[in-house]
């Protein structure tokens, strides 16, 4: 009768780490795909943002950029306690009519989803700019729904709202817009950060205006070289 030899333990070590070898070798061969989903992120905000002061100057109109804050996109994008609702940014119209801010319904400047471990942070200077325009800063930085009469409220339902889905006024929103966008599409002196929540060495990318109507992607980088005063 045959006897049959069975792998010794050596031999089965040795075979574990040869496959440990080789899937070391093949993880470090393909790219990590979250710089490469970062990057076309980056791209897509940018021309949102272009797209956006054309859309103001076209239809006369304010709108703003909503990013939620870097701790409630750290859990799931966004939370209940936030106003974004698990969008980490939003695009919102200004309604001089209705008294308040609400998400706009434009095809165009619906969020995309954030890359996997990045985080979204926007900084902006747009008080000057509020100052310069026929506005009340109170009336725009701050919610306080107006008092409508039933006349109002038929107009509203009627389809006399430019920013309603189904006819109706788009709800308020009651987060703030850290960046404003005029009816004459001028954009005031922003940066957007994107950048990886883990990995501090991937590359991070940054959307900013500096000349009013020209949004610029560049890496921090070479942000870091225009605005001496910008930390990556």
């Amino acid at each position: 009768m045959q006897r049959t030899r069975g792998f010794t333990l050596i031999e089965v070590l040795v075979v574990i780490a040869i496959i440990g070898a080789i899937i070391s070798t093949v993880a470090f061969v393909i790219p990590d795909r979250s710089d490469e989903d970062r990057a076309e992120f980056a791209v897509t905000l940018q021309q949102q943002i272009l797209y956006a002061s054309e859309l103001a100057l076209v239809h006369q109109q304010i709108i703003g950029l909503y990013v939620s804050d870097p701790a409630a996109q750290n859990r799931t994008g966004g939370s209940p306690s936030d106003p974004s609702r698990g969008s980490p940014y939003l695009f919102l119209v200004w309604s001089a009519e209705n008294g308040y801010w609400s998400k706009s319904t434009d095809r165009g400047l619906q969020p995309r989803r954030l890359p996997a471990g990045t985080n979204i942070l926007l900084e902006s200077d747009d008080f000057e700019l509020l100052q310069q325009e026929d506005l009340i800063l109170e009336d725009l930085l701050v919610y306080e729904p107006v008092d409508k009469s039933e006349d109002d409220d038929e107009k509203l339902t009627s389809g006399e709202n430019s920013n309603s889905e189904e006819g109706g006024a788009a709800p308020p929103f009651e987060g703030l817009p850290q960046l404003i966008i005029y009816g004459n599409g001028e954009l005031p002196n922003f940066h957007v950060t994107l950048k990886s929540r883990d990995d501090f060495d991937a590359t991070q990318w940054v959307i900013y205006a500096n000349d009013g109507f020209n949004a610029e992607l560049a890496t921090a980088a070479a942000y870091a070289e225009i605005d001496p005063d910008y930390q990556p």
